[in-house]
């Protein structure tokens, strides 16, 4: 009896725990809707992409909702989202968030903007079909060597595909930091 009193008390202290942790993390973010777009307004008055609740294959992220200026795809903001196979970020857009296209299985284009220049963690992981990311050469941030992403300031390597063949891969020189799931699911190196 006195175990299970025990077991109780600590189910219901990580229960009260937990349930805080959530409340605190809406707290003050007043979220919104805007057709399938979930967002919240940043302390710079521009508009944060939380979540994309549709269901559309191709995608173009809009650069203003309800007349808001969009310059962020927050983290994980379009995960799972198996049918989005075409996606384009405007300019505009100046960050793009940890694990944002996190296993869109079939994404297999993406368009970054030259106004980005704050990219997360690996926000293609398990992109199985990504083989296409078009990218300025004249990028002031961003590089892509052989469908490989690279950010230039940091000289961190962001992202290899999973469509490249199976083989070996050689770090180029220059680069310093393996980015975090860089090579998240690649069984092709």
């Amino acid at each position: 009896m006195r175990k299970l009193s025990v077991f109780l008390l600590i189910f219901m202290l990580c229960l009260l725990f937990f349930c805080s942790a959530a409340v605190a993390d809406t707290e003050g973010t007043d979220q919104l809707t805007s057709g399938d777009y979930l967002y919240r307004i940043q302390d710079d008055g521009t508009a944060l992409i939380l979540r994309y609740n549709g269901s559309a294959e191709m995608v173009s992220v809009p650069a203003a909702l309800d007349g808001i200026p969009v310059t962020a795809l927050g983290a994980n903001s379009f995960e799972w989202r198996t049918e989005l196979m075409d996606i384009t970020i405007p300019e505009g857009i100046t960050s793009l968030g940890d694990y944002a296209f996190l296993y869109c299985k079939n994404l297999t284009y993406v368009s970054l903007p030259d106004s980005l220049k704050d990219i997360g963690k690996n926000p293609f992981a398990a992109c199985e079909a990504l083989s296409d990311i078009v990218l300025s050469p004249d990028h002031p941030v961003l590089s892509l060597a052989d469908d490989v992403l690279y950010s230039k300031p940091d000289q961190r390597l962001i992202y290899y595909s999973m469509s490249l063949p199976k083989g070996t891969f050689d770090v180029p020189d220059g680069i310093r930091i393996i980015g975090a799931s860089a090579f998240y699911t690649c069984d092709n190196v």
